[in-house]
């Protein structure tokens, strides 16, 4: 892309319409995006339909091999990320209770 995406979900939609379109990549203000398509054929029609317009290439070898890096370290980063359990009922109402329990009381002096 000639300049950043500003904004994701639309060029994400825009670019759903075409059926061999997998996944898309693409972060917000970021100038690179990686579209994956179902096969190497559907990849091949594709940079043919819209490569006149934009500089697209498919990734092969090294590239492809750094990608796919990516894509594991970016699901890694995804999972490893701490959860917030989320706490319903009972369960919560006493969870509250002891977190108040624990308070100190502080009495202004008269």
């Amino acid at each position: 892309m000639d300049k950043p995406c500003t904004d994701s979900k639309s060029l994400k939609m825009e670019l759903k319409n075409n059926n061999s379109i997998k996944y898309i990549d693409v972060e917000d203000g970021s100038c690179l995006i990686y579209v994956r398509c179902e096969t190497a054929e559907a990849a091949q029609t594709f940079t043919q339909k819209f490569g006149e317009e934009k500089h697209i290439t498919i990734l092969e070898g090294d590239e492809e091999k750094m990608y796919w890096d990516k894509i594991l370290h970016d699901r890694e980063e995804k999972l490893s990320k701490k959860v917030k359990i989320k706490q319903r009922g009972r369960n919560k109402l006493l969870k509250k209770a002891e977190k108040e329990l624990g308070k100190h009381i502080k009495f202004d002096e008269v």
